[in-house]
């Protein structure tokens, strides 16, 4: 390639050296797992080069109702812990990354279904009719 103006023509240069412009690849390795009934632990690699990460959160009720929330999460991030979970919830995460140059392709979709605590292990049904006794000294009376 050459220049040229009023003063002459300049010498020619055969390459030109532009800076790699890269955005993040999508995470491959992405998870969202229940812990406990009380929380959601969601885990990946930390990427080099980064600026950050999103994470969408998407609840459903037991009644079908839907909330998305966005969490920003900052670079050098590995997991987000997640504390504001319902039991019989469906939560459903996906992640994108983020640097100067863009943002990556969205992560596949996690979902986790926090399950609903069962009965009581100390607590033993009885079948049929509940016949409760009351006893005081020095007498008993039967209450149906």
């Amino acid at each position: 390639m050459r220049a040229s103006n009023s003063y002459g023509i300049s010498n020619g240069v055969t390459s030109i050296a532009l800076p790699l412009v890269k955005v993040p690849e999508p995470m491959t390795n992405f998870a969202a797992r229940s812990g406990k009934t009380t929380q959601i632990l969601v885990t990946w690699s930390d990427q080099p080069n980064e600026l950050g990460y999103t994470i969408t959160r998407t609840e459903r009720n037991l009644q079908g109702m839907v909330t998305t929330t966005f969490i920003n999460l900052p670079k050098d991030s590995f997991q987000y812990v997640d504390r504001s979970i319902t039991a019989g919830f469906t939560y459903t995460y996906q992640m994108v990354i983020f640097n100067s140059y863009g943002i990556s392709r969205p992560t596949l979709l996690r979902t986790v279904v926090v399950p609903t605590p069962g009965p009581d292990p100390g607590i033993v049904p009885v079948p049929g009719p509940v016949e409760v006794m009351r006893t005081t000294r020095p007498q008993v009376d039967t209450v149906r």
